[in-house]
């Protein structure tokens, strides 16, 4: 299996592990573009959520870069239904983003992308 498939598993593990994920995805911060992605509603193309949420998130990695606090570990976006967490991978290179309910508990989002985080880190490049 190559690393792009094993990828894509872990994505597919994190959409079932967790209740009310709607769409995840490893993302590159180089040029926008999903690595893995797993989504429940097959009319959503994760390369457009992709690309925004890259812009917010290198939104908030100038911001503490220019106070000198270092990389920032993550970025909850909270919406009326639905909760984007994103979360560093590789930092400045590669995040973790994904998309739950409000009914979804953030802190087993958290833990659960934390768990697979070494994993994903071994399978990069």
């Amino acid at each position: 299996m190559s690393n792009a498939e094993e990828l894509q598993e872990v994505q597919e593990k994190i959409m079932n592990e967790i209740p009310g994920v709607i769409a995840c995805a490893l993302v590159s911060a180089e040029d926008s573009l999903p690595l893995a992605g797993k989504v429940k509603d097959p009319g959503i193309d994760l390369d457009l959520p992709s690309s925004y949420y890259n812009e917010a998130f290198r939104a908030v990695r100038k911001a503490y870069e220019a106070v000198g606090w270092g990389n920032p570990l993550e970025v909850l976006i909270v919406g009326e239904e639905i909760n984007v967490l994103l979360m560093c991978i590789k930092p400045g290179k590669v995040f973790q983003g994904v998309a739950f309910t409000n009914q979804a508990n953030l802190g087993f989002v958290r833990a659960v992308v934390k768990k697979y985080r070494e994993v994903m880190l071994s399978l990069l490049p």
